[in-house]
Formats: structure tokens, sequence, C-alpha cells
């Protein structure tokens, strides 16, 4: 779900940021002080509810929560008005004052929690937290908190209330140029901070404030502040502003943490363990049709799509006896929802052979999909039959061989409503389907979840399997879905012993609801996805025999119109978005197709605050919005009304300036913050993963007014940010910390003229210089079977081993330098090699005997962290340009998947001499580094095995 900082913000927009009154805050509060001026106070109240509402809810579960500390906040200023100095703005005060009242409240929720044996319960979840993790958004509240005011201040006003640099100078009184300055050089201090903490951030620092923008006031809460203020003080409001020692000094901690380490280690990557929170759709025959309406997810055939993929191998039991007459299927990810046919079946000996006209692969994922496509089977009396899919292994074979599963232990339960009677018609579908890595045997699996109640982290430790938007779905129309009978109970088989399934339950007077069950018998597991205490929903584990009690949903009705015409929009889908009290986003599995007259009706989702998702109808200009459905008493449906704006086709092509030929690439569209735009489509939202067609060209409904195209070629061979040097305030859109939002390969301004009905963009990739090179091992031989790090511009790591002594090193720019690793385990031989955009080829790197580092991790007080996930860190530090900082060619890495042992220890073999190595641990959604000089890295000597002993973590706030 990435989405652009300018669409985010949006999402939870202000109407009343910049207030209703010219004067300033310093003004306001004397006129309330002095002679009772309610008018001026509530222009206090307009101007900044957004701002102290969205601090709240950053720091706190509900929503009601934050509002009621959001009113603490303003009875405590009405309170303060008439005592000691006030600067021309509040908005440092109102900032660490709703930190402190959201803090003390927090506490009293967690102490009332402790007390009564059991977790808070999550009523509704904001906005900002389904899109960015609340953790780091909190990290970054912290050290905001200990910015000089005079830096802290302009970045609030212009990050999240939201204020141009003349209005933020009007209001503090100062000339536009020192705003300027002191932007920058906030910025540039808050980066600093979390430099010197070890942070490593999902996304720039811009795009993650501006997620959490000030926020909508809801008319409510200011009404409901202003009646406080008045006197109407509830108990509770009153408790809590008497709780906050508003001049005192603000305890602080801070906790290191990677929210989107997801992305960078893999889990959010095309690889056959696809472990995240994205949620399969169930098949439905309308899938096809609404897929096609949205014009960015049709690029047609894959490129090269001539000729057939053919696919042989051997259909096994578990035992490894072949199975005559097994069904064969292929399996590749897709957006789309195709036809799975029946490709043939298993002869007597096991054996099949098939073949697949490469036309019929889809290109939306895959300049060649055909490549990462996988054959599985089904036969009678048995589970789906898979690969062998090892970790960090390709998906492409030239040979199968497929092992069925037993399945004599079918998923059995019952589906109850609140009432307890049975839920008859719901529909039980496959979402996601995961086995051991070793064994088949799920006990180490069962025994770390019980313990640590961790599901993502017992999921990665311990299984390995197909799940996913797109895989997760398709599994599930291979595994054919359940129906629930008269009285509420189904059986789902197929899904083989010792296994864990990802289902979905749909049905039309029910909630939509997410499980993980297991083909062996075991007792309800409530887990967090990741890390205890954070702010996520709960992952519900069940056995093969459950019942399940699930609420009623709540149908979303209404109708969708042209916002400037008022006219209806036939044809434009709406979809589920953001389902009440789920901390995530982007879940489209539920979808209806508005009618001629413009009515839509939705069923599925939740009673609460809901958001959903306009997609409009295929070919037409209309601009795909996020709006928030509002919550009413009782279970009768809620009418949400919704209106498009239209906007303007940006189209264009993408080719290769080397050759001339188109590049099938991923399309990046942002939007510059002060594009005036976009106050007239409220709640724009635009697809992050927009492909090209196969032959490069594009096309997407963008906004008036000035943004960016990228485009992201699917192959990593080309130079990033071509282009951007040309671009003014680039740097505003893209930033470039090490798990952040870099440039694209190319990009190029647009400014469509309000009105307008298209503009052209095209985009020509540039290649770089290319170079090739030979490996040699000790005895001055070409050495074939290694496996090379750094041969493409992003660094990735060969998975194959070399078939030949040559490798090719691509997109290298004229002046820059990059580290080349190479190793090769069985040979326990590994070698380093820096280039220059400017060497004359082909270059040569002798292997010698790799190093090896060993170790025990250990907390802070000693005792051993067991089974971890060992990182190395290459890069640290936050950037505000829009390139990647200079490499450091000295540091090292090693590959993904080595993991700390029981007893905390570790060994990382084949690795090159000479290099310095960062290591760290990865911990569900956090990155925990060495204290000491063990952060600094270590260095190996050739056939050097060094021993570090125990390794200590930081404490936190290091």
């Amino acid at each position: 779900m990435a989405m652009q900082a300018a669409t985010l913000g949006r999402m939870i927009r202000t109407t009343a940021a910049h207030g209703h009154s010219t004067a300033n805050d310093r003004d306001l509060l004397h006129r309330f002080a002095d002679a009772g001026d309610q008018d001026a106070f509530a222009a206090l109240v307009r101007r900044h509810t957004g701002l102290v509402l969205s601090v709240c809810r950053r720091a706190l579960p509900t929503d009601q929560d934050a509002e009621d500390a959001c009113q603490a906040t303003f009875l405590i200023l009405s309170k303060k008005a008439g005592t000691g100095r006030w600067q021309a703005s509040i908005a440092n005060w109102l900032f660490t004052t709703a930190r402190r009242v959201a803090r003390d409240l927090r506490r009293a929720a967690e102490r009332r929690a402790r007390r009564e044996g059991q977790a808070a319960v999550q009523k509704s979840v904001a906005a900002v937290d389904r899109m960015t993790g609340r953790g780091l958004l909190a990290v970054i509240d912290e050290e905001l908190d200990r910015l000089p005011p005079i830096y802290r201040e302009p970045l609030l006003l212009y990050y999240q209330a939201e204020l141009t640099r003349d209005e933020i100078a009007a209001r503090l009184g100062i000339p536009a140029g020192t705003v300027k300055i002191r932007l920058e050089r906030g910025r540039k201090r808050l980066g600093d901070a979390l430099t010197r903490h070890g942070l490593v951030m999902s996304t720039g620092l811009l795009t993650l404030m501006a997620t959490s923008r000030a926020g909508a006031s809801p008319s409510r809460l200011i009404d409901a502040i202003r009646a406080t203020v008045a006197g109407k003080v509830p108990p509770a409001i009153a408790a809590l502003a008497r709780g906050v020692a508003v001049n005192g000094v603000l305890k602080k901690s801070l906790v290191v943490l990677a929210v989107a380490g997801l992305a960078v280690l893999g889990l959010s990557s095309m690889s056959p363990m696809l472990v995240g929170q994205q949620k399969s759709p169930p098949p439905s025959s309308k899938d096809s049709a609404i897929e096609k309406r949205d014009g960015t997810k049709d690029p047609g055939p894959a490129p090269d799509a001539k000729g057939e993929k053919s696919f042989a191998g051997r259909v096994v039991d578990p035992d490894g006896k072949p199975v005559g007459g097994a069904k064969l299927y292929t399996l590749y990810w897709t957006p789309k929802v195709l036809p799975i046919p029946e490709r043939g079946a298993s002869d007597k000996d096991g054996s099949f052979q098939f073949a697949v006209e490469k036309k019929e692969f889809d290109g939306s994922l895959s300049a060649r999909p055909w490549e990462q496509s996988m054959v599985v089977a089904m036969a009678d009396g048995y589970g789906l039959g898979v690969p062998d899919l090892g970790r960090g292994k390709p998906v492409s074979e030239s040979r199968w061989t497929v092992r069925l599963a037993k399945d004599d232990v079918p998923i059995t339960g019952r589906i109850l409503n609140l009432q307890g009677q049975p839920v008859v018609g719901a529909t039980v579908t496959v979402c996601g389907l995961f086995w051991p890595v070793k064994g088949n045997d799920l006990s180490d699996y069962v025994a770390e979840l019980r313990e640590q109640r961790e599901g993502y982290r017992a999921i990665r430790a311990h299984l390995t399997g197909l799940e996913g938007m797109y895989i997760g779905r398709d599994v599930g129309r291979v595994i054919p879905s359940a129906v629930t009978n008269a009285d509420g109970r189904f059986t789902l088989q197929g899904v083989g012993r010792e296994r864990v399934v990802a289902l979905r339950i749909d049905g039309p007077m029910i909630a939509s609801t997410d499980l993980w069950a297991m083909t062996r018998p075991g007792d309800t597991v409530r887990a967090w996805p990741w890390r205890h205490g954070e702010f996520a929903d709960d992952m519900i584990f069940v056995g093969s025999k459950f019942d399940h009690i699930i609420p009623p949903c709540r149908p979303i009705v209404g109708v969708v119109r042209d916002k400037d015409t008022g006219k209806p929009i036939p044809g434009s889908v709406v979809q589920s978005y953001a389902f009440a009290g789920r901390n995530i986003a982007g879940e489209t599995h539920l979808q209806a197709v508005a009618d001629k007259e413009g009515n839509y009706r939705l069923l599925g989702m939740p009673k609460g605050k809901n958001q959903v998702r306009v997609v409009p109808p295929e070919g037409q200009p209309y601009l795909t919005i996020l709006a928030d459905v509002p919550d009413s008493p009782g279970l009768e449906p809620v009418t949400a009304d919704l209106q498009m704006k239209r906007g303007v086709w940006v189209t264009g092509k993408i080719s290769d300036k080397a050759t001339g030929k188109p590049v099938f690439s991923w399309i990046r569209y942002k939007i510059f913050p002060d594009n005036p735009n976009q106050v007239e489509a409220p709640g724009l939202a635009f697809d992050y993963n927009m492909l090209s067609r196969p032959d490069g060209t594009f096309r997407f409904v963008g906004l008036p007014g000035r943004a960016v195209v990228g485009a992201q070629a699917t192959e990593s061979r080309y130079l990033s940010g071509v282009g951007a040097d040309r671009i003014k305030d680039i740097k505003i859109l893209y930033n470039t910390p090490p798990l952040g939002d870099r440039v694209p390969h190319a990009v190029a301004e647009v400014n469509p003229e309000k009105g307008a009905e298209s503009v052209t963009c095209d985009l020509v990739l540039d290649p770089g210089r290319m170079l090739t090179g030979t490996v040699i091992g000790p005895d001055g031989k070409p050495l074939t079977g290694v496996r090379v790090t750094g041969e493409r511009a992003q660094g990735e790591e060969g998975y194959e081993p070399t078939k030949t002594a040559e490798f090719t090193v691509v997109a290298l720019k004229p002046d820059e330098q990059r580290l080349l690793q190479f190793s090769h385990a069985e040979k326990r031989l590994a070698g380093s090699l820096v280039v220059r955009g400017d060497d004359n080829g082909p270059v040569s790197v002798k292997l010698e005997p790799a190093g090896a580092l060993t170790g025990r991790f250990v907390a802070p007080d000693g005792k051993p962290l067991a089974d971890l996930e060992l990182i190395s860190r290459t890069e640290v530090g936050v950037s505000s340009e829009p390139v990647r900082e200079k490499p450091d060619v000295a540091t090292g890495s090693f590959p993904r998947g080595l993991r700390v042992g029981k007893d905390g220890t570790f060994r990382i073999e084949a690795l090159p001499p000479g290099l310095t190595y960062r290591l760290a641990v990865f911990s569900g959604m956090y990155i925990l580094e060495p204290a000491g000089d063990l952060a600094k890295g270590v260095t190996l000597k050739a056939s050097e095995t060094k021993d570090l002993g125990e390794v200590k973590l930081k404490r936190l706030g290091e």
C-alpha cells in the first residue's frame, strides 16, 4: 500500500487548519483572557484542533481517547490563557501539552487493563495508523519534541497544519526567508537526530509527516471543546486536565525500530515466501470485469509473449511414490483474476508434460511472467501438491517434483452470529497456504506461537508457503472453498496434514473475517502480528476443529456522482479499503458496481468507521478517491454518497535510450504539496503500482497542476533519477533513507492546465555503462558456481550461482564506485572488487579463503536472544537529497535468511576478507544493533574465523 505524501495527507485533511482569523495566536489568547472573548478562543480552536487531534491520535489507540485528550488540551489552554508570556503562535505549546495529556491517558488505560487482566480493546483506528505504523510516527514525535522550538514550530505549521511559507511568516511575524531557513535547518536537525539513534525509516521524512497531517476537525468536537471551555466540563476531561503537569519536564525514551524493514527484508517481494498483511480477494464472477475497469492494472499480455512455456516433472505422494491421475495447474503472480484451467494429469508413473502459450500469461508484475510460474497438483485423497520452494530459491524450474500431502485432517468449523445462531451460506476461502520449512511437523511453530503470541514472527521462523494478494487468492481457487450448511458447519478439504491456511469468511449478513487455521487439533490463540504492544490487529489462530463467532456486517449504500455536474457515474466501483477496528488498509476484496443511476450497495464491512475506495469506470477520466464512511446507531444501512472529480489523462511511452525499444515499467506519480487543485479532489488517491503496457505505453488519470511522473523498470539495469536535475524542488517528493522512497529510473515533470483533457509525458531510461569481468580461483583458473552481489544498481544478491566464470555489471554512472561481493560456499572462497564507472573493462577478481563470524547475541541483561534473523547493515543515515548517498564501498553484506540459534549463537560464513561487517538482528518490526564498538563493524582477514563472544544489544534510547 504505498501511497504518496500528498494523497495520504488529504485523507485526514482539516477544513479549518488555516483558521478563520487573521490575528495571531497571542492576540486571540489575550482577547479571551482579558475580555472573555469566546469568539477569539473559538478561532484558536478552529485553527489548531486538527494539529492537536493528530498528535493525540498517534499516541492513543481509539478515536474517543484522542478526542478526550484533545478537549483536555484546550481546557488546559483556557486555564493558562491569562498567565505566562505567549508567542505569536501556540503550535509548540499545544504540541507538547497534547503529548503529555495523551501520555497520561494512555498510562491510565494500561494500568486499568493490567488490573482487569486483559488488553485494551481498540474501538477504532485512525487512518494514519493504517498507513504507516504508529510506532515510527511516535518516534518522529519524540524527536520533534526535542527540537528547539524555533525549528519545531515551522515544521508543525508547514507539514501538519499545511500552511504555506508565506502564511507561516505572517503567523509568526518573521520574514518568509527566515521561515525557509528554519524549515531547512529543522529538517536537517530532525534527520541527524534520527540517524544518531540508529533509526531506519520506511519512507522519507516528509512522507512520514504528511501521513499524519492535522486531520479533520469534526464540528461536533469543536462544539464539545467550546462547551468544555465555557464550563460544561465532563468529569473525565477535568481529570485529564488536572493530571498534567504542564510546566514539567517530559521524560522521553526511544525505541529503535524499522517499521518498513518488511520491504527491504523481503516481506513485500514477489518471492515464494510472501508474508504480509495484504489479503486475497475471494473468487467472484465479477472480479475480472472489475479489475478491467481499473485502467491502471491492464497492461495486457506480457512482453515477448511468443511461443510456449513447457513444464515437465513428476507428482509424488508424501513418501516419494509416484501418483497417477493428479490434476495439474500453473500459478504465478498476477493482479488479474484469470481462469486457472487444468493443464493436464500425471501418468501412472507420476510423470507429466504440458505447455502453456506465453500469451496466456498476464504481464502485470513481470516482463516474463512464465519464468515465475509454478506447478501445483490436486489428487483425490491428498492435500495440495506443491514444489520444493525453499527460501531464497528461484521459482523457475526446468523439471518439477510436485509433492502431495496427506489429507486425513480436514478443517471443520462452525460459524455463529452474536446471538449464537448458525450462519448459513457463508463462504470459507483459502487465502494463503503454509507448511514447515523442515520436515512435516508444526510442533515448533505451535510452540513459538503459544509462547511468544506473535503471529508473523512464528510464521517467518518456521513456515514457508504461498501467500499474498495474488498467489494467496489463486491458491484459494485451486483448493475448493467450503460453504456453511443449515447448522453453520463446513468442512474444508484439500489443504493437507500439518499445514496452516489463511482463511477468509464472507457472507451477505456478516462482516468479512480472517482466521488462520492449522490441520491439527489445537486451541484458539490470539496473537499480535509482530511485537507485543504494537497497535495492530489481533491474528486469530485455530485448530482443525473450531467454532467462531462473527459480528454482522453494516451495509453501505449510496450514489456515486460527478462532483461538478452532480450526474451519476454508472459502472464506478466501490471497494472496501479500511475496515473499522483494523490497523491496515488496502483490503479491496469487497466490491460493488454502481448501476445506471449511480446507486451501489456494499456488503461485508463491519459496524463502525470504515473507509471505501472508489475506482472510475473503464475509460473514464475520473480520479480514484478514498472516502470515510460514518458510523451511526444500529445496523441499518449507512448512506455514503460519493463524489468523483474528473482529472486529466496522463499518457506516454517508456523506452531504452540505447536501443530505442519499449521498456515494461512501473509507473510512479506524485503531486507537489503546493498543487492547489488537490483541494477540489478530497480523498484523492493514486495507485502506487501502476504499470505500463507491454509496448511501454501507459495511460492513467492525473490531477491538473504540478506533478512528477516516474518510470521504474521491472528489471534493475538502468540508472536511477534520470531527469531529476531538471525538476525544481523534487527533493520534496523523494527522499533516500536506507529503506526509503528513491527516485525512479526516469522522472519528468507534468503541469497540465485545469480543464485540459490530456498531457503527454514520454520517459527515456538510460542503461548507463556496462562492465564485464571474470572470477578467478586461488589457482588462477576461471571459477564457476559463484554468487555475485552488486552487479545491478540496487545491489541485489545473486540467488543462482553463475554458470560461467564471467559476470556483468550494469547501470554504472561515470563517477560511481560500486562494491561487488563474490562467494563460493562449497569451496569456502570469497572476494570483493570495487568498480568505477570510468573503468575500462574487462576486469577480474581473484577469490581467496573466506572469513567467518561467530558469537552469541544477548539482551542487555545478558539473557540469550533466540531465533532472530541476522541482517547486515550497509547503510545508515537519512538524506534529504533526491539521489542516493555515496555508498560505503568498504562495508560488506551477507545473504538473507541466517538466524540466531535458540541459545543466541550464530555463525556467518563465506565472507569476503578485507571488508567491514556491521551486524544486527531483526525482531518482528525492529532492527536491533549491538552496543559498543561492535556497532561500528568488524573486519576479517582471509581464512579468519573471528569469535565475537557475547554480543550485547543497545539499551532502549542509547
